[in-house]
């Protein structure tokens, strides 16, 4: 098993193409080289950390999460809608987690902002 850190995919986002210059023609081809990529690297026993901006929608999150490969966890994330996070193919979509190096000489916290306040979780 091996553990993965990706974000910003923004499924279903039209406007992340122009935002961001991402080179697709259309959303569909945009979130099908998406998910191929993902897919190319993930294992199905694999555990994906995504760290915000998932979808812009349920109906996108719903697309395209049964075929994203491995048990996947969110960071909410603040173009992540509450349904996206709320959506049951989450393993787990914590507020605050922090992580371990498998030597333990190092170690990382991911701490995300409440979407619209401006303020961290937790607090």
């Amino acid at each position: 098993m091996a553990t993965f850190f990706t974000s910003d995919t923004h499924f279903g986002d039209h406007r992340t193409i122009n935002i961001h210059r991402r080179r697709f023609a259309s959303v569909a081809e945009m979130d099908a080289v998406l998910v191929d990529q993902w897919n190319a690297v993930v294992g199905e026993d694999d555990e994906v950390w995504h760290l915000g901006d998932f979808a812009r929608s349920l109906r996108d999150a719903e697309r395209v999460m049964g075929v994203l490969r491995g048990r996947k966890h969110l960071i909410r994330g603040n173009n992540d809608p509450e349904a996206v996070a709320a959506h049951p193919g989450w393993a787990s979509v914590p507020t605050i987690t922090s992580f371990a190096s498998a030597s333990g000489s190092s170690s990382s916290a991911i701490i995300p902002f409440v979407p619209g306040t401006g303020r961290r979780a937790g607090r």
